[in-house]
């Protein structure tokens, strides 16, 4: 999953699409490094740290070449903690034109309660990747999201066409 994202933002910096993440270790960084490493654009809403995460790795050259943004709605130094992270997924979706879910845990974790909430009330267009064994996923695609078209890796820009949401 880690490479899939790593290239999907590869494909979203080569496109001039800004990559939308909120910031956790795993696909989230893979997503933002991806089109960071690739002279693209990534907008982070961090749900803890934001004091670190800005002089962090690579994150203060990007900021400073206004390829990055990093912003929090909880106090820059606050730790982890698991309602703030559910709570700002609604911030992801509202900024995305569309998502992807990598992977997904089935009927647990923030991924799923973000998707599940997004197909419910935001209805940003869902694209889920179709991996065998990835329980979690399939259902998201069976409650209303959409089958990641392999196509959509190397043209993501694609995933912006509307697509039929249910109601």
């Amino acid at each position: 999953g880690t490479a899939f994202t790593h290239e999907l933002g590869r494909s979203c910096a080569r496109e001039k699409l800004t990559v939308v993440s909120g910031g956790a270790r795993g696909v989230d960084q893979a997503a933002m490094n991806g089109s960071l490493d690739s002279g693209g654009n990534a907008v982070g809403a961090l749900a803890n740290d934001l004091i670190r995460a800005v002089v962090k790795g690579g994150a203060r050259q990007a900021i400073q070449e206004d390829r990055l943004a990093l912003f929090t709605p909880y106090h820059p130094n606050a730790g982890f903690n698991v309602g703030n992270a559910m709570a700002r997924n609604k911030l992801i979706y509202a900024l995305a034109d569309a998502a992807v879910v990598v992977n997904s845990s089935l009927a647990k974790g923030g991924t799923w309660a973000g998707a599940i909430e997004n197909l419910k009330k935001w209805k940003v267009p869902l694209y889920v990747r179709d991996v065998n064994g990835a329980h979690g996923n399939k259902r998201l695609i069976q409650e209303g999201g959409t089958a990641f078209p392999a196509e959509a890796l190397n043209q993501p820009s694609m995933l912006l066409e509307p697509i039929s949401v249910p109601e």
